[in-house]
């Protein structure tokens, strides 16, 4: 799914069944996009991941059942 949030941002956005750990998420992320650089907490359940790559972003919003994760490119 493919949504553009205003005139330069757009993202991708999926949501997968939760994994235990949090490790375990980053895993299938790095999968998809590549290597992660590193990440922040940013409240409870939202983590924001910067890739080797540069020039995406990774939010992740994990809940009780299911992980949401977007990926956030700027064009």
């Amino acid at each position: 799914m493919v949504n553009r949030n205003n005139n330069r941002d757009f993202y991708e956005q999926y949501m997968m069944k939760k994994n235990v750990t949090l490790d375990e998420d980053f895993k299938i992320i790095e999968k998809i996009v590549g290597k992660i650089k590193e990440y922040k907490p940013f409240s409870n359940n939202v983590y924001y991941l910067k890739l080797e790559q540069g020039g995406i972003f990774v939010v992740i919003n994990r809940y009780e059942k299911f992980t949401i994760f977007k990926f956030l490119v700027n064009s």
